[in-house]
């Protein structure tokens, strides 16, 4: 316990990741996976490496690191593959945790947002216990920013294969990533200029992420909802999407005042934390550019934690023994303030999100696989469509629903989503599953079925219920059965 008496908040900072460790490990107990983990996961189970990297992340729209990750776990045979699903959030708390102790100790970022980040929303709920891509992405930056930022041109290829990880894990880390190369790039330039070798991890790292551009490139029979629209990118639509990473939409004029708060907090940061305008530049750059994804691209809820994520590392690495300002209340009132209201948001947001997924049920998938198994159900034909079932299939070593392929509704391709729908027509099942939110689009395929059970399960985002994640249960009527 040497280490606790080397700084005289250590000790703080060693309850801090107690209390830290016992909420998310104890909020990712009681969770439910929903789809978007399950889609991930029947993925990694089902197909090849091979297969996901030259055919199925296209349709995703997620790099492969994520993948790799679950496959790693799924070596383990001793281990059923569903017990592994239930408990992914002890390795993505894990790694939180890890994250959140460097975090503590290692950066020199001021005692107050020390004490405040680590317990707002995104950093103690969404990514520590939704066990996705995004999960790892603080414990990665958090290394950048300890042990090779600073470094970089004394270990270029270390950081130039941290930078290909990072450009591997998710759309938003691949512009961080991108826009880390470039000042790399400068870095190595200023230094080094028409030194041919010293170029050498840079270009390792531009044509890696040419690579990632071309394997992700989205095909025009996917059906996710997700394109480029530069139409999109304009001043509002920017600040609009910085909004709704610190707040909710409730009204104008209040959003107008909430806005106020977040461009003081980033001015003053900026002010405080920028020494030069390479740092500047760079400061921009880095939050800028998850802003642009955001608006051009695609974003929801769990995106918004990209900004937040972006925001840290940015103050991390711009913070180290040779500059730093003292913060007082009397120099930096508005930093001060605009931080912690900020903040406090967030962390009603992460109290409330905690309450609910311990109270509540996050997604249904469990109660209803339970049924299943309960009843011994799996001699009857069984049927599922719509992507919310998704949820479903990991809880089973292996597909147990007559209408689909061992894929298991694992693709946005428009051909599998329809041939899942194409089966049920030709043979009424036993058992028709459904998920609420898509009734209307698959109720005609109740006809001649009797309501059993209604599961019921809601996605909690931001301190809002944001989407259900239901299911209705339909048996087979008597009638229709003596017809077949």
């Amino acid at each position: 316990m040497e280490f606790l008496k080397n700084n005289k908040y250590n000790i703080l900072f060693a309850i801090i990741i107690i209390a830290y460790a016992l909420i998310i490990f104890t909020t990712g107990y009681y969770h439910e996976p929903w789809a978007d983990e399950a889609q991930a996961f029947i993925h990694a189970r089902d197909y090849s490496v091979t297969e996901l990297f030259f055919e199925k992340l296209k349709y995703e729209g997620h790099p492969i690191v994520w993948y790799l990750i679950i496959k790693f776990l799924l070596l383990f045979k001793f281990i059923s593959s569903s017990t592994i699903y239930e408990n992914l959030f002890v390795l993505t708390c894990l790694l939180q945790v890890f994250a959140v102790y460097l975090f503590l100790f290692k950066s020199k970022i001021p005692l107050l947002l020390k004490i405040l980040i680590p317990f707002t929303f995104f950093i103690v709920y969404q990514y520590p216990v939704v066990a996705r891509n995004h999960s790892i992405v603080f414990p990665l930056l958090a290394v950048l920013a300890t042990f090779f930022y600073a470094n970089r041109t004394k270990n270029p290829y270390i950081y130039s294969f941290l930078l290909i990880i990072l450009a591997n894990i998710s759309a938003y880390t691949y512009t961080l990533s991108c826009v880390l190369s470039a000042f790399f790039l400068y870095d190595i330039w200023g230094k080094n200029k028409f030194k041919i070798k010293k170029y050498i991890p840079t270009l390792i790292t531009g044509l890696s992420l040419f690579i990632t551009a071309l394997y992700l490139n989205k095909p025009k029979d996917c059906t996710f909802p997700a394109n480029f629209n530069f139409d999109n990118l304009s001043i509002d639509e920017l600040l609009y999407n910085l909004h709704l990473s610190f707040f909710n939409y409730e009204n104008e004029w209040l959003s107008v005042v909430e806005l106020c708060i977040v461009l003081i907090f980033y001015c003053s940061a900026a002010r405080i934390f920028c020494q030069n305008r390479y740092q500047l530049t760079l400061f921009i750059a880095i939050n800028l550019s998850v802003l642009f994804l955001q608006t051009v691209f695609y974003a929801n809820d769990w995106h918004y934690g990209y900004t937040i994520l972006f925001l840290i590392f940015s103050l991390w690495i711009l913070t180290d023994k040779n500059n730093q300002e003292k913060i007082t209340i009397k120099k930096h009132f508005l930093f001060i303030i605009s931080a912690v209201t900020l903040l406090i948001t967030q962390i009603c947001w992460g109290l409330k999100s905690i309450q609910f997924d311990i109270n509540g049920n996050y997604c249904a998938s469990k109660a209803v696989t339970d049924y299943i198994k309960e009843e011994q159900l799996y001699n009857k034909d069984i049927a599922v469509v719509g992507f919310k079932s998704v949820a479903l299939h990991p809880y089973f070593e292996q597909n147990i629903f007559y209408n689909l392929d061992k894929h298991s509704l694992s693709s946005w391709k428009k051909e599998i989503k329809e041939h899942s729908v194409e089966n049920i027509k030709g043979r009424k099942p036993d058992i028709l599953i459904l998920p609420k939110e898509n009734m209307i689009e698959f109720i005609y395929l109740a006809k001649g079925y009797i309501e059993s059970k209604e599961y019921c399960g809601y996605l909690f985002s931001k301190g809002v219920i944001k989407e259900n994640n239901c299911f209705l249960l339909y048996k087979l009527d008597n009638a229709e059965k003596d017809k077949m």
